[in-house]
């Protein structure tokens, strides 16, 4: 060990570092995880945006927005409960994220993917809707997995965060 001033510890040469501590592997897995969760957080609220400035600008105007999409917009409001999960590391509130996601993001995907992929022509914002359909249930595939990865992840750490 070394001092501020004077000569190294007797019985060192400073070749004993791979006997020190280490950071735990699973704080690694944390921080990496945070950062992918923000990420595709910031991809969700993008998306919601792009969606919301887009029936705006549109000439479809807000009240003739099919109900999926103003579900899935609704949905975008959880992902306010993603970053206070994601700021305090509270298990529950990253639960209560993951259960919103499905039930406010997947789902409406899921039946908007299937009203436009009933048999008829596809209208130019039909195309541009299934793109964004798509985009945001590949966005909410990572979110899950991301969120799994952070559970398993802070479960290591003990029950202290329940």
């Amino acid at each position: 060990m070394s001092s501020r001033e004077g000569p190294r510890a007797a019985g060192t040469d400073g070749s004993d570092f791979s006997h020190r501590q280490r950071v735990a592997s699973h704080y690694s897995r944390i921080v990496e995880a945070k950062w992918r969760m923000r990420l595709v957080l910031i991809i969700h609220v993008v998306l919601g945006a792009c969606v919301g400035l887009q029936a705006i600008v549109s000439s479809r105007g807000l009240q003739l927005i099919p109900i999926w999409e103003w579900t899935w917009l609704v949905g975008c409001l959880s992902c306010l409960v993603g970053f206070a999960a994601l700021k305090r590391n509270n298990v529950k509130m990253l639960k209560v994220f993951m259960a919103l996601l499905l039930a406010l993001g997947v789902a409406p995907v899921a039946v908007g993917l299937s009203l436009l992929a009933v048999h008829r022509p596809i209208a130019m914002a039909d195309l541009y809707m299934l793109m964004v359909a798509i985009a945001a249930g590949f966005t909410h595939v990572l979110e899950i997995i991301v969120g799994r990865v952070l559970l398993e992840s802070w479960d290591v750490k003990g029950e202290k965060n329940q």
